[in-house]
């Protein structure tokens, strides 16, 4: 599933699907520092990276499951600044995890090793 939703977001696909995305969905961006709660949030995030970038582009190198319930996923993020015309690619990572069949929890990090670090921490 995960990797269906990142090829859709490569696509240009910005819309929230009910079956893969928990309503109470949180997205903690590694960006802004903030959290996004709910489709209302999610879709904020989601017009804040568009807003701010011309493209954005994820890939996936590597996924772990972690527990029944989250999962690591480590990859890069290339994109090109709206204003700026810059390009860059950046190493990241997600911790995502599920509430059932859907995402609740979307944890952003802006490298691989702040990923793998946040993974193997005991769980608040």
């Amino acid at each position: 599933m995960i990797l269906d939703l990142f090829e859709r977001w490569n696509h240009g696909d910005r819309e929230i699907d009910p079956t893969a995305v928990d309503p109470d969905a949180e997205v903690h961006s590694a960006m802004t520092r903030a959290t996004y709660r709910g489709y209302g949030g999610v879709k904020d995030w989601m017009a804040e990276i568009d807003d701010q970038f011309d493209s954005w582009r994820l890939s996936v190198e590597e996924m772990r499951d972690l527990s029944g319930d989250r999962i690591l996923v480590l990859g890069s993020v290339h994109f090109r600044g709206r204003g700026s015309g810059v390009e860059f690619d950046q190493p990241i990572g997600w911790i995502i995890t599920f509430a059932g069949e859907r995402i609740r929890d979307f944890r952003i990090f802006p490298d691989h090793e702040s990923a793998r670090n946040a993974a193997d921490a005991p769980r608040p």
